[in-house]
């Protein structure tokens, strides 16, 4: 019994604390837009919702191709937003961006090969509306907004452990006694 209530606990306690955020890097070849990217998959994840707006606010993104690209595929919400930025960049079609990175190319070769050249002056006009098209204080709300309802979730969570604790303790400290 003993041993069972321990498995139950890991187990639960790994499904709580254990879902750590994977880090997921993008091949663009450059590093101030990686990062960028980085933060606007954060971003993205901590609110769908809004992310999905901008998208469509910025880019007219409809929802069957966010619902395609981003449930459907299982794209990153960053790969989406850049193939969006791509697509405007170079006058080529969202799909035909996305069906470039479908067949395993990285961003920066994709870059290369619809022109934009690295240190072009096409280059640098997208990394400025790259870097420009998601405000950054827009994502840094969002993310206090997220870790403020975060930390109440954790410690509702923290407390249902120790409850659980607790309980799982009464329960060995009756055993023992019985066993006695």
């Amino acid at each position: 019994m003993k041993t069972f209530m321990a498995f139950w606990f890991l187990t639960i306690s790994f499904f709580l604390y254990g879902q750590g955020t994977v880090k997921v890097t993008f091949d663009t070849g450059d590093k101030d837009i990686n990062t960028h990217l980085s933060e606007v998959n954060a971003y993205a994840i901590s609110n769908m919702d809004l992310f999905r707006k901008d998208l469509n606010e910025i880019f007219g993104a409809t929802k069957e191709d966010l619902d395609r690209y981003l449930i459907k595929e299982r794209r990153q919400p960053a790969d989406v937003y850049y193939g969006y930025n791509l697509s405007k960049s170079t006058g080529k079609s969202f799909p035909t961006i996305m069906k470039m990175y479908t067949d395993k190319k990285g961003w920066g070769s994709i870059a290369k090969d619809l022109g934009i050249k690295p240190g072009s002056d096409q280059f640098h006009a997208l990394k400025d509306n790259t870097l420009k098209k998601i405000d950054k204080d827009k994502m840094n709300k969002a993310k206090k907004d997220n870790s403020k309802s975060g930390k109440d979730d954790k410690s509702k969570d923290a407390q249902k452990n120790k409850n659980s604790n607790d309980e799982m303790k009464k329960s060995d400290d009756k055993s023992n006694s019985k066993n006695k």
